[in-house]
């Protein structure tokens, strides 16, 4: 990774993400908490707290790739790319991005099929729209493909300045 691959100041967007994602796995931990304590010590049910706690966990899930993917932290064998020419990691890098953004595209032309097709299937305990739960697919796919699309476009520019032959 490179100092330019990632922002040196984050973003409204970065900062927004990472609230969002870190507030949706408190939110997580804890209704998870109170459910154990509800069910072990009260001894009652909150199914509510299970529903709200998978989907805030769902939502953090799929926040998180995308926040992976801005910071560039996904995975890949370092030592590869140490020992290949300049020109040729850039490529090797640049083809990752093009399948992350194939996949991403995926996420977001299936993901909204998804969407639509579960938009009349209702919570049992809450009773709002499950497709709730499939929301974070198209939505992470498109946050994917924003932040791809500048990363992508440097590493081409890279791979056409750099030197070492492919």
């Amino acid at each position: 990774m490179t100092a330019s691959s990632t922002p040196a100041r984050p973003s409204w967007l970065d900062r927004a993400l990472n609230g969002v994602a870190a507030g949706l796995l408190a939110v997580t931990l804890a209704l998870s908490f109170l459910q154990v304590v509800a069910r072990y010590v009260l001894e009652v049910s909150t199914p509510w707290s299970e529903e709200i706690a998978r989907l805030a966990f769902v939502w953090a899930v799929f926040l998180g790739a995308a926040i992976g993917i801005r910071r560039d932290l996904h995975t890949r064998v370092d030592f590869l790319f140490v020992r290949l020419p300049d020109r040729l990691a850039a490529v090797v890098l640049a083809g990752m991005d093009l399948l992350l953004a194939g996949m991403a595209c995926v996420m977001v032309g299936y993901g909204m099929l998804l969407v639509v097709s579960t938009r009349l299937d209702f919570s049992t305990s809450l009773g709002y729209p499950r497709n709730w739960f499939y929301l974070p697919v198209p939505v992470s796919g498109a946050l994917m493909l924003l932040f791809l699309a500048p990363k992508l476009a440097g590493r081409l520019l890279a791979a056409s300045r750099a030197r070492g032959a492919p």
